[in-house]
């Protein structure tokens, strides 16, 4: 394990307990996306699978094969049913960059506005790439990379603006006249 290995670089009892208090440190920061997900997923699932699900997809094709190969889902007999099991993933797969990208997005899409949150999930699921569209494999996989990558980019971009518009509103609040402005809803979901 990472501890493990960790742990071989290190002599003296204090720089152990150091390493075991960062290791806490970053084992709850784990917890506490796995439960935020997990909250997320009473209230609004299509987000909840959203967000881990892009994050997953925009990591290169052979990391994504070798976190699947490490963390299978397995059934109640323990055999591995031929997807990824998030939950380990994320709390113990995923490097640094990995889980930064992740915990990111988890606050960035629970800080919008709902009406936020379903554009945003209406334009990600509207602009998904069907594989029948493509001739090859490579080809497609190179279009749902960039997929996931503008999912990403549009998530952060909508928390900005959220986040600017909010900052905006709670400056004009002597001035109620002055109104935070509002981004209009598309309507491309039915496409």
């Amino acid at each position: 394990s990472r501890l493990e290995q960790k742990a071989k670089n290190y002599h003296s009892p204090t720089e152990d307990w150091q390493l075991d208090q960062d290791e806490a440190k970053e084992l709850e920061r784990r917890q506490q996306v796995l439960q935020g997900l997990s909250e997320l997923n009473r209230s609004d699932p299509g987000g909840a699978r959203a967000i881990p699900g892009i994050v997953f997809h925009n990591i290169s094709s052979s990391r994504r094969r070798q976190l699947a190969e490490e963390y299978p889902a397995r059934n109640s007999q323990g055999a591995s049913v031929g997807y990824l099991d998030y939950v380990g993933a994320i709390k113990e797969g995923f490097n640094d960059e990995e889980f930064a990208t992740l915990e990111n997005s988890f606050h960035a899409y629970i800080n919008l506005p709902a009406e936020l949150q379903q554009k945003w999930q209406g334009d990600l699921w509207s602009s998904k790439p069907d594989s029948d569209e493509y001739k090859s494999r490579e080809e497609y996989e190179r279009v749902y990379a960039t997929w996931t990558a503008e999912g990403l980019c549009s998530l952060n971009k909508l928390a900005e603006e959220a986040q600017a518009a909010g900052h905006q509103q709670s400056e004009s609040k002597p001035k109620p006249a002055v109104k935070p402005e509002v981004i209009p809803e598309t309507k491309q979901q039915g496409v």
